[in-house]
């Protein structure tokens, strides 16, 4: 009941499709299973309870005919949905696994200076079948592919942070998200030590971000998790911030060291005294902890000005810069050191100066 359109069904096949896939304990042992689904829609595949179960095992036939790990549907509108849908899957599968993923890097940039100091991680597959596929993130989570995604988008940021370390960029750190699945993945430790051993890349240029929703749903074992990951030397981050049912009294308990506002609380903030209280707060709250404040989604000057005052620490967002493709960041990096070291030299006396 309460499927409103065909792709409803699609979403709810994924998802038994993965939960059957989180291991089984059995008498101290973890057993793997996949599972076939054939499904059948009333009143669409038949009018009964038996003409329903007959037209779900002809789809479920075809499903393990495919070799089985997938479902079918027996409707044939559906099944070119589901259809669809599955060859976006194995696409993804495919593109996984031929490294023919894309990370694009977006500018972290000193509020009051302007001076880039970081950059996140912002991984792009071009589907070639749709061309830019934006919403193959959540494709990838029904799919079970989340955690392997997650992994890949880790060490290609890694190696790519070295590269630019080995060209000059030593304080500039790499933020990576991480998904709750990827978080509480057992494996995950053990491949953040291996990357930063293959990459020589220190821990402490490292960022993970992960969201204030997902560490909700799990609080204590997130907490035990990030715990460890710090340990590494690694610097955590509270992604988005001031949505949902937001509470500044969590921050305490939260080993992080930094707080990033959603970009929806910063555009409300110049108009909506309530935004700003909650900006204001995080700020004041930050810096009990020394935390770092970063604000996201800026847009205009006039924010930039504001979150000055506030004394937000940092900023990304369109008014720092989209977000781009390695060379293209590599080359906005080095206009800003030769722009630096030519303010260095003209500073009165030699003294370095701030990059404005």
């Amino acid at each position: 009941p309460g499927l409103n359109r065909d792709e409803d069904m699609t979403v709810i096949a994924d998802k038994l499709r993965l939960a059957l896939r989180s291991p089984f304990s059995i008498g101290g042992h973890d057993l793997l299973l996949t599972a076939s689904l054939g499904v059948a829609l009333f009143p669409d595949d038949g009018p009964s309870v038996e003409s329903l179960l007959h037209n779900a095992t002809v789809a479920l036939k075809r499903a393990k005919a495919r070799g089985g790990d997938s479902w079918d549907v027996h409707a044939p509108r559906s099944r070119a949905l589901a259809a669809e849908r599955q060859a976006k899957e194995g696409a993804l599968r495919k593109a996984l696994v031929q490294n023919d993923l894309e990370l694009f890097w977006q500018p972290v940039v000193e509020c009051e200076t302007g001076a880039i100091v970081g950059v996140e991680a912002l991984l792009r597959w071009e589907n070639p079948r749709a061309g830019a596929d934006a919403d193959f993130v959540s494709l990838a989570e029904v799919a079970g592919l989340a955690v392997p995604l997650g992994h890949w988008t880790l060490r290609a940021a890694c190696r790519q942070a070295n590269l630019w370390h080995k060209a000059g960029h030593q304080s500039l750190v790499v933020s990576v998200n991480v998904s709750e699945r990827q978080l509480h993945h057992p494996a995950l430790l053990k491949l953040i030590r291996r990357v930063l051993d293959e990459t020589s890349l220190p821990p402490a240029c490292l960022e993970l971000e992960i969201s204030e929703g997902e560490i909700r749903r799990q609080p204590e074992r997130t907490i035990a998790q990030l715990a460890q990951l710090r340990e590494l030397g690694l610097r955590v981050a509270l992604d988005g911030f001031g949505t949902g049912e937001s509470r500044l009294g969590h921050l305490y308990r939260l080993p992080i060291d930094t707080l990033k506002i959603d970009g929806s609380v910063v555009a409300e903030a110049t108009t909506s005294h309530d935004q700003e209280a909650v900006i204001t707060a995080a700020v004041a709250l930050a810096r009990s902890r020394k935390l770092r404040v970063v604000a996201e989604g800026v847009e205009t000057e006039a924010q930039r000005v504001l979150l000055v005052r506030w004394q937000c620490d940092r900023m990304q967002g369109s008014l720092c810069g989209p977000p781009a493709a390695a060379p293209d960041t590599e080359r906005l990096l080095l206009r800003q050191r030769k722009a630096g070291r030519a303010l260095a030299d003209d500073a009165p006396g030699g003294g370095a100066r701030r990059l404005l």
